[in-house]
C-alpha cells in the first residue's frame, strides 16, 4: 500500500512540476525584450487564453502575442488589467513578447495561461 502512495505522489509531483501551459513573468529590467512560449498539452481540452498584467511603468510598453496573427497592446502607467480573454482551443503554441518600447523603469507582473 505504501508503494502505491509513493508512486502516486511522484507522478502527481511530476505532473505539477511540468507546467508548460501557464507562466508568470516578473519584469524589473526594462533594457531588453523578453519572450515566453506556452505549449498546449495534447490530451487536455482548452477553451481560453488569458493574459493579465499588473504593476506600473513610467512610460509605454508593448505586449505582443501571436495567437491569430501578431497582436500588439500598448499600455502604460499603473496597471491592474485583464488584457486578453480570447478563445483558444489548443491548436498551436502561443508566444508572448514583452517589449519595453519607451519605458525605462517600473515593475510588471504578467500572468499568461492557456
Amino acid at each position: 500500500m505504501k508503494k502505491y502512495i509513493y508512486q502516486i505522489f511522484i507522478l502527481s509531483f511530476i505532473f505539477i512540476a511540468c507546467n508548460r501551459d501557464k507562466e508568470n513573468l516578473i519584469i524589473t529590467d526594462f533594457s531588453k525584450k523578453k519572450s515566453v512560449t506556452l505549449k498546449p498539452y495534447s490530451l487536455k481540452p482548452y477553451a481560453m487564453l488569458k493574459i493579465k498584467i499588473k504593476g506600473f511603468t513610467n512610460d509605454t510598453i508593448r505586449l505582443n502575442y501571436n495567437l491569430y496573427g501578431d497582436t500588439n497592446f500598448f499600455v502604460s502607467g499603473k496597471l491592474d488589467t485583464v488584457l486578453v480573454q480570447t478563445d483558444y482551443y489548443g491548436e498551436s503554441p502561443v508566444t508572448l513578447t514583452f517589449d519595453p518600447y519607451k519605458a525605462t523603469d517600473g515593475k510588471i507582473k504578467i500572468k499568461i495561461q492557456l
